[in-house]
This record gives C-alpha cells, structure tokens and sequence, in this order.
C-alpha cells in the first residue's frame, strides 16, 4: 500500500525547537514529500534525506502554505499570538510550540498518547505543552485509576530552555572562566558557569501562592 505524504511547514527554524523538531520529523521522511522553512535569519540545514523537498523562505505569506497539511510555530509567544490571529480560519493543522495558547480553553492542549482523541478535523489549532508536562503526564496516567493524594515534583531545567542564548552565554561563560575574563551575564539573573539558579525565569515573578512563573505552567497545564 503506497503511504501518501505530506507537506509541512516550520516557522522559526533557526532556534533549538525547530532544529530538533526537524530532526524529529527527519526519521518519518518516508511520510513527508516536503518541508517548508520560514526564517528570517540566515540558516544552515544539513540533511542526509533524498526523499524530502525542501524549500526555503524569509519571508511568510498564505499563498506559500496552501500546500500544507500541517505547520509548526516554533517561535516565541508574543509572534505566535500574532500567527494565531493570521491563520486560525485556515483549513490547515497548527501546532504551536510555544505557551502563548496553552491555557485557551478553546485550544486543545495535546500530550501524545494520552488525549490525542480531543484533536478534531474542526479544531486545527493545537497547542504543545511545557516540556516537563509531557512526561509527568505519562507518569500520572499509569496512576490514574488509584487516589492520587498529592504529587511532589522536582524539575531541572537546563540552558536550552532559555534558547539559544541561554546555550551561547554558558558557552562564553566557560570560555571566559578559563581564560580569566570577566563573567557577564545577559539571558540570566547570575552567571550560570558552576552555578544552579534556584527560581525560573526568576524570584521577581513568584505569585501570592509562593509559586513561580514555571510551577504555575506545570500545575495549570497538568490540570488541563
């Protein structure tokens, strides 16, 4: 039986989650027949595949995606929010990468293999949760059919989750405490070179609960 492939698309290629993303979907090549690529800085893709087009664009436009079946938001909040607005009419399935959507009670907030069942061909728009929601959601299915009483969770971000700055300054960091330069800091409240920061993103953000600005992620989005 001939599989029949797919178009999809990817905006905002140049960061960590489109580049693992394009990794990821590199191993179902025999599902897809083309990738398109939007991004406006310059980049590099180095791929081994013969059986995938690729095609790529600094520039978007609706006219460039009516091919596709399904296209990824690999960007930050604030320009996923503007693409929503852009493409929620579109007959086209989006999966936003980011958490500009995840609490919209009208998007549905998608963990593989655990409530893959509330993605409808009416409901194109999906969200993706934080990325210590998916496998505590996992761990607290198996458990679901005993009385679950409370659940302690320990998280232990690395630098990537800041992007590719937060890689770039540990990087210079390192390179800088072995030459014995000054150590600055931009994408962190204190210098991450041999150092563990306590609160994400930071300790200006903890709510009235004393939780911070990742925990409420984690508690709100494991609820949805």
């Amino acid at each position: 039986m001939k599989i029949k492939k797919i178009n999809i698309a990817i905006i905002g290629f140049n960061g960590i989650i489109g580049k693992e993303l394009l990794k990821n979907l590199l191993l179902n090549k025999k599902k897809i027949f083309k990738v398109k690529i939007f991004s406006e800085r310059n980049f590099f893709l180095k791929s081994n595949s013969s059986e995938i087009v690729f095609d790529f664009y600094k520039k978007f436009s609706i006219e460039l995606i009516k091919d596709v079946f399904i296209l990824y938001l690999c960007v930050d909040s604030i320009t996923s929010l503007k693409y929503f607005e852009l493409l929620k009419d579109k007959n086209i399935f989006i999966i936003d990468k980011s958490s500009a959507l995840r609490t919209n009670k009208k998007i549905p907030l998608i963990v593989s293999g655990i409530n893959d069942l509330e993605i409808k061909i009416n409901k194109k728009f999906i969200s993706n949760p934080n990325c210590v929601v998916i496998p505590l959601a996992h761990i607290i299915n198996v458990f679901k059919n005993f009385k679950i009483i409370s659940i302690v969770i320990n998280t232990f971000q690395s630098v990537s989750g800041a992007g590719n700055n937060g890689v770039y300054e540990l990087e210079n960091q390192y390179k800088n405490f072995f030459l014995k330069n000054n150590i600055s800091s931009i994408s962190f409240k204190e210098p991450i070179f041999l150092n563990l920061l306590p609160y994400i993103p930071d300790r200006s953000l903890i709510d009235n609960k004393g939780f911070s600005e990742e925990e409420e992620k984690i508690h709100s989005e494991l609820l949805k």
